[in-house]
């Protein structure tokens, strides 16, 4: 007969594993991303508002 606790236990913790890197991944970008220098970001709309019409 299957033994279907072990299978469920194998699956259980590759996917806790799995789960666990992405959280690690994830604090790891969120650091470079705090760690930076700023980058200028503007809103599009705005920046085409800021340039005079040329006709």
């Amino acid at each position: 007969m299957t033994d279907y606790q072990a299978m469920y236990t194998v699956l259980f913790q590759k996917v806790t594993g799995v789960i666990e890197e992405l959280q690690n991944v994830q604090r790891q970008t969120e650091e470079m991303c705090i760690s930076s220098e700023p980058t200028d970001i503007r809103d599009i709309d705005k920046v085409k508002d800021e340039k005079p019409d040329r006709k």
